[in-house]
């Protein structure tokens, strides 16, 4: 263990000089986060740097402030430019500056690494356990740039990135000899001996291939048609021009269409609908097997963000677990002061029955920064089906890189690939080591994704269940 109990070291204009220093970080998060790892870590190195000093109360209350400004910013500069992205990094700005402060305060009683990264391990956990925590933002995921660096993710998750990258910070902060030099290349080198063994043993020769197509519905689905037109008559519309466009395409196929596609849906009654009727009939033609759709669905009772799967026979539905605070949800007592339509995620849908019968795991766009989620939820399955919508982030390119970086992770964590549709977005087949191995922005596209029948649980996917995260 570490102790440090140095005081305050004496910078040009006191603490407003290291206030102002610690403001400079941003270009260097920012940089790190999205383009090159190392520069992070001079973020790293100074949290634990100013964690170790002496200061007083005032004065980790004021840093406590200035490095969860810094960090949000530099992560999250992309909010500026979206819906109701500044409330979001507003409100994820106070959330670390609690974490912050509360980690200063420990750590002024106890000034070690141990007790640094067992508080960012709990903060971690914990956000992946409510949706009113912000899992985006996890040190872990700074390295998704990175897949083949981190294939040992499969085993620890993104919490084990974290762990790596303050251990790293701490052995750079105590730079001072050649025994935590020799401990830091040891560090540095072990994960990428483990991530070269996992993904040389999971390369495999034979494996299952599935054709997908996608649709994206940018052109049909616009403003002024959603104002003109009468959803149900839009709905039906669209589910012909479907059908219409697929008509003469042959083969086992299977259609997926992304987030809220269509909308206003009474599920009770979609088996019999007209829109149900029209997609039915390409599958009654042996034109695919099954079709995965977003749509947002109501019951008697509430109304739900939702993946609607149709086969021959039926219609099955997945409601989407994880809903954005404020855009989707609010919590209950703030509900009948706002006048906005909140969804819910109280239906027992059919997930469960859906994992076992199409062997795929709908997830519906915010769910895939869940790790904990996204890992049970595909347990049964043999690929993952990310329906999402990214007209929220106007076509910005770090939002959208820092998305598919981020279903990157979760091919990784579970061994598994997955194929993404995005309205207003990139569709794309993710194999599961992470790599991108097809990206299109077309209106239909054509995919074959590649999986293995009888692929082995990761270890993380295998701690998930077992602990029923």
């Amino acid at each position: 263990m570490l102790i440090f109990k140095k005081k305050i070291p004496v910078i040009p204009f006191g603490f407003t000089g290291i206030i102002i220093s610690r403001i400079f970080l941003i270009p260097f998060i920012y940089l790190g986060w999205n383009y090159f790892i190392p520069i992070l870590l001079f973020f790293f190195v100074l949290l634990l740097h100013d964690l170790f000093l002496n200061y007083t109360i005032k004065q980790k209350f004021v840093l406590s402030f200035i490095y969860s400004i810094v960090f949000n910013i530099g992560v999250l500069s992309w909010m500026f430019f979206i819906d109701y992205g500044i409330i979001a990094l507003i409100y994820n700005t106070i959330i670390y500056f609690i974490f912050y402060f509360v980690t200063f305060l420990i750590t002024q009683k106890f000034k070690s690494i141990f007790i640094i990264i067992f508080l960012f391990i709990i903060f971690e956990f914990c956000s992946n356990l409510t949706v009113y925590l912000f899992p985006w933002c996890n040190l872990g995921n700074a390295l998704s740039n990175y897949p083949l660096l981190i294939q040992w993710y499969s085993i620890t998750g993104p919490i084990g990135g974290t762990i790596w990258l303050l251990l790293i910070s701490n052995y750079l902060l105590f730079l001072k000899n050649k025994i935590i030099l020799v401990k830091l290349i040891i560090l540095l080198i072990f994960p990428i001996i483990i991530s070269t063994f996992i993904y040389r043993r999971n390369i495999e020769n034979e494996l299952i291939e599935k054709k997908i197509i996608t649709f994206n519905p940018e052109k049909f689905i616009t403003e002024e048609n959603l104002k003109q037109e009468n959803k149900f008559n839009l709905n039906e519309k669209l589910c012909f021009y479907v059908y219409n466009n697929l008509k003469n395409l042959k083969g086992n196929y299977t259609l997926i269409m992304p987030e809220v596609t269509i909308r206003g849906i009474y599920f009770p009654q979609f088996n019999k609908s007209l829109s149900a009727n029209y997609l039915r009939k390409i599958i009654s033609e042996d034109k695919c097997s099954n079709i995965c759709i977003g749509a947002t669905c109501y019951t008697d009772y509430n109304v739900y963000n939702s993946a609607i799967l149709i086969d021959s026979l039926s219609s099955y539905i997945k409601v989407k677990k994880k809903l954005v605070p404020y855009v989707e949800t609010l919590p209950n007592f703030l509900n009948k002061y706002m006048s906005r339509q909140i969804y819910s995620n109280t239906c027992i849908d059919s997930s469960l029955v859906i994992n076992k019968i199409f062997k795929s795991n709908p997830i519906i766009c915010y769910d895939a920064f869940y790790p904990f989620y996204f890992s049970r939820s595909c347990i049964d399955a043999n690929y993952s089906i990310v329906i999402s919508s990214e007209d929220f982030l106007k076509n910005n390119s770090i939002g959208i890189n820092q998305y598919n970086n981020l279903l990157r992770l979760r091919c990784i964590e579970n061994g598994k690939p997955l194929v993404k549709n995005s309205f207003k977005g990139n569709s794309m087949i993710i194999n599961k080591h992470g790599l991108i191995e097809n990206k299109s922005d077309k209106e239909w596209n054509i995919f074959t994704i590649k999986y293995n029948l009888n692929e082995k649980k990761t270890i993380f996917s295998k701690l998930i269940f077992y602990l029923n995260l």
